[in-house]
């Protein structure tokens, strides 16, 4: 059997849809049975091992979201936010305080707290959050790799979830 959808999500859909309400006769070799999907106008099979690893790589990218969002220590106690909107702040209050020099000096709140900051406290906050958020891509990127290298998908989803 072969299916033909227009998207991976609504093949994979239709696969476990099938799948889940097969009978005890549908033997293995037939759910291993490919899903056709077309891109760019062309059919191109995914096999059950190709749908496992797109609700892998999907889980990571997830798992790598979380990471990047999670906050990072950026002084003893401080967690600082590191979520997309708190950097972009961050990047302009930077650049205002660079624009001012090394006299620049304000209060940044993190939450509940009040902290003061310099333009050296700022950069190393942007360097300490820049660097948490490259290390949870580089993190995606060796789980990617190692997919893409053939490793055995159980081992790598195992990791993911410890992460």
């Amino acid at each position: 059997m072969t299916f033909t959808y227009e998207t991976e999500a609504e093949a994979i859909a239709a696969y476990d849809a099938w799948v889940n309400a097969a009978d005890s006769r549908v033997s293995d070799t037939d759910r291993r049975k490919v899903i056709g999907v077309v891109r760019d106008g062309q059919t191109v099979t995914l096999t059950v091992q190709d749908i496992n690893a797109l609700d892998l790589k999907a889980s990571i990218a997830d798992k790598r979201w979380r990471r990047e969002v999670c906050g990072c220590e950026v002084m003893p106690g401080v967690l600082f936010p590191t979520t997309r909107d708190v950097r972009a702040d961050l990047s302009a209050e930077l650049k205002d305080a660079e624009a001012i020099g090394p006299s620049y000096s304000n209060v940044y709140v993190i939450g509940d707290i009040r902290v003061p900051v310099t333009l050296e406290t700022l950069q190393a906050v942007n360097a300490a959050v820049r660097n948490h958020v490259r290390e949870a891509f580089a993190w995606q990127a060796s789980m990617l790799a190692r997919i893409e290298s053939g490793e055995d998908l159980q081992t790598i989803a195992a990791d993911v979830e410890a992460a």
